[in-house]
């Protein structure tokens, strides 16, 4: 019975969000390994590269928690805007540290809509 619970939730925005924001957190852990492979090969003090590709991932852990915290918002009734402007904000922030191999961002942006439209 749909509608008996009296709130309307924006499933299709929270599920979008949240699996955008395993994507940019799995992207994020990559630069860790990565940064962690460049060390096993001697290549991390090399022009900074280590200390870069710790930086880039520890952000990009930061974005996809944020991203997680819009798609909870985007999921609690009455807290839809927030959640979908947390959501398509860090999303597109993400960008920068390849945004979740690009399809994390893009469904970030699409569950933040969606979460703003209530859907």
């Amino acid at each position: 019975m749909e509608g008996s619970t009296g709130a309307k939730r924006a499933t299709v925005g929270f599920v979008l969000s949240l699996i955008g924001g395993i994507f940019i957190l799995i992207n994020g852990i990559a630069w860790f390994a990565l940064s962690n492979l460049f060390d096993q090969l001697g290549l991390g003090g090399l022009f900074g590269f280590g200390l870069a590709l710790d930086v880039l991932g520890g952000v990009m852990v930061v974005f996809a928690i944020l991203v997680f915290i819009g798609a909870w918002l985007i999921y609690t009734p009455g807290k839809e805007m927030i959640g979908g402007i947390l959501a398509l904000i860090f999303s597109i922030i993400s960008f920068i540290g390849g945004g979740g191999f690009a399809l994390g961002a893009i469904l970030g942006l699409i569950g933040g809509i969606l979460g703003l439209l209530k859907k």
